[in-house]
C-alpha cells in the first residue's frame, strides 16, 4: 500500500469514495469530480489517498485554519473512507 497526495486525475475516484461514505451513513452526496479538484486546488485543504494494487482504496481529506489559542495553525481531518473491498481485505490480514 502506498499513501500519498491525491493527483488531480484521481478526482473521480475520490468523489466515488465520498459517495461510498455517504451510503454507509445512509445519506446522499452529490459531490462531483470537479468539486474534488476545486478542493485540491485550495491552499488550506488537501486529500491524501491510499493506493493498493494500482487503485485508490481510501482517502482522507483535511483542512488547515488559523487558531488563536496557540497562535498558529491547526489541522482538521474531515473525511476518512476506505473502500469496502480494502476493508474486507484488511480484516483478513493478521498483524
Amino acid at each position: 500500500m502506498t499513501v500519498r497526495d491525491a493527483r488531480p486525475d484521481e478526482a473521480a475516484a475520490v468523489a466515488e469514495l465520498i459517495h461510498e461514505l455517504a451510503r454507509i451513513e445512509s445519506v446522499d452526496s452529490d459531490v462531483t469530480a470537479r468539486q474534488v479538484r476545486s478542493y485540491q486546488e485550495r491552499d488550506d485543504s488537501g486529500i491524501i489517498v491510499a493506493e493498493l494494487d494500482g487503485r485508490v482504496a481510501g482517502a482522507l481529506t483535511f483542512f488547515v485554519r488559523p487558531g488563536l489559542f496557540h497562535g498558529g495553525h491547526w489541522g482538521c481531518l474531515d473525511e476518512l473512507i476506505v473502500t469496502a473491498t480494502a476493508r474486507a481485505g484488511a480484516s483478513a490480514t493478521r498483524w
